[in-house]
């Protein structure tokens, strides 16, 4: 079950971000780390090429 919060209460949230190790990540650090992830695919470009755009939604829109 979630709880629901008023806007007041999201503004007084803190923040669990380790905002200085987020902007000192590089992409080879991420791409390190999504490559050792067992639960995350490799794919190649070819295998990304493979993929469909699903229905109902442009590319441009926004959630």
């Amino acid at each position: 079950m979630s709880k629901e919060y008023s806007l007041e209460e999201l503004k007084n949230l803190k923040s669990k971000t380790d905002v200085k190790r987020f902007n000192e990540t590089s992409e080879k650090d991420i791409m390190e780390q999504t490559i050792a992830d067992p639960d995350l695919p490799n794919l190649t470009e070819k295998e990304l090429k493979e993929f469909k755009q699903g229905k109902g939604k442009s590319s441009n829109e926004k959630d």
